[in-house]
């Protein structure tokens, strides 16, 4: 398991390795230009099960706290799967 997941998923600790790993991304994210506007991000899903649980939770206007890292576009990026997100960003990028 990379260390993305075990910070994602928050119940495994993390060796010394991996915290200074993640320290050095969130200091890079930090220098980005910041971008406030919509940005988009699409998803699928192998099972129904995972989109049914997915779309209890996002309700329009929900606000949603990840705790990994999330990517997002400017534009659509696959206009075919079942779910695009539209994401009202204030600082990311």
């Amino acid at each position: 398991m990379c260390c993305s997941e075990k910070y994602s998923y928050n119940d495994i600790e993390l060796d010394e390795y991996e915290k200074e790993l993640i320290k050095d991304i969130d200091n890079a994210i930090m220098k980005l230009d910041k971008y406030e506007g919509e940005v988009y991000r699409s998803l699928s899903f192998q099972f129904e099960d995972e989109y049914e649980n997915f779309t209890k939770e996002h309700k329009n206007g929900n606000i949603i706290i990840y705790k990994a890292y999330t990517s997002s576009s400017t534009e659509i990026y696959d206009d075919s799967m079942k779910v695009q997100m539209i994401i009202k960003s204030k600082n990311g990028g």
